[in-house]
């Protein structure tokens, strides 16, 4: 989530960034005015534990009629605050979840992958037609990865899909090796530029996950947890390893 204190003192440099990842800006001014209300409140919550504090002394020392319904009424607006604070603490998180991260001011704007900008290409592409020659590779046409590794044998999502459903799929001899060599290969690499190999945990606690904003009210149903054990299984490796620097 973003810094509370960033979207207070830089407002409209939050609203220029949501507003590039296509979210209404009016969202930072209706936190503002949450967020002023909570502070408003909880500081008169503040104030009126304090008065407590002190009619409590008073009523240790003597107990009159005047004091002792003092200390009813202030303990009953106390009550009350309470219970607007939380709401608004509320209020406040769920709009503070809708906020996404800001952009890099070097980021390209744009409402699809078309805006995106082509830095640089390396080397050449290869050209399969009959006038690309031999050289190229001749003339056919290529084959998407998941019709090659099935007819190498080497991926089988058909018996996946049996076992667990649409979207799974089976890596077979030289398909299985293959990860395994990639993942060997990029930490190979990665340690070389003093990177810190981490095997994260595939649990993570509810708050723990919506500190990392990946439990808005809007994801919940995304999201598989297990009510049990009070755990969400964690979509993918950064939502562990974010937390562990918490």
């Amino acid at each position: 989530m973003l810094d509370i204190n960033l979207i207070r003192n830089n407002p409209e440099k939050v609203k220029e960034g949501v507003q590039k990842k296509n979210v209404d800006p009016k969202i930072v001014d209706k936190f503002l005015r949450v967020d002023a209300e909570w502070r408003e409140k909880t500081q008169g919550l503040e104030h009126l534990r304090s008065e407590q504090n002190i009619v409590s002394r008073e009523l240790g020392n003597e107990k009159t009629e005047s004091s002792i319904s003092k200390a009813a009424l202030i303990k009953n607006r106390i009550a009350d605050l309470h219970v607007q604070c939380g709401e608004l603490m509320a209020k406040r998180t769920e709009l503070l979840e809708k906020l996404p991260n800001l952009p890099f001011d070097d980021v390209p704007v744009g409402s699809d992958e078309k805006g995106n900008i082509v830095i640089r290409e390396v080397g050449e592409k290869p050209d399969f037609s009959a006038k690309g020659g031999s050289a190229s590779g001749g003339d056919f046409k290529p084959l998407d990865y998941l019709t090659l590794g099935e007819k190498l044998g080497i991926i089988n999502v058909k018996k996946a899909a049996e076992v667990a459903g649409s979207r799974f799929g089976y890596l077979l001899r030289e398909a299985a090796l293959l990860e395994f060599a990639l993942v060997g290969l990029a930490l190979k690499e990665l340690c070389l530029e003093g990177f810190t190999p981490i095997v994260p945990p595939i649990m993570i606690r509810p708050e723990v996950f919506a500190g990392m904003g990946r439990l808005a009210s809007s994801q919940k149903e995304e999201r598989y947890f297990l009510p049990k054990d009070k755990l969400y299984l964690a979509g993918s490796a950064e939502h562990t390893i974010g937390p562990f620097h918490m």
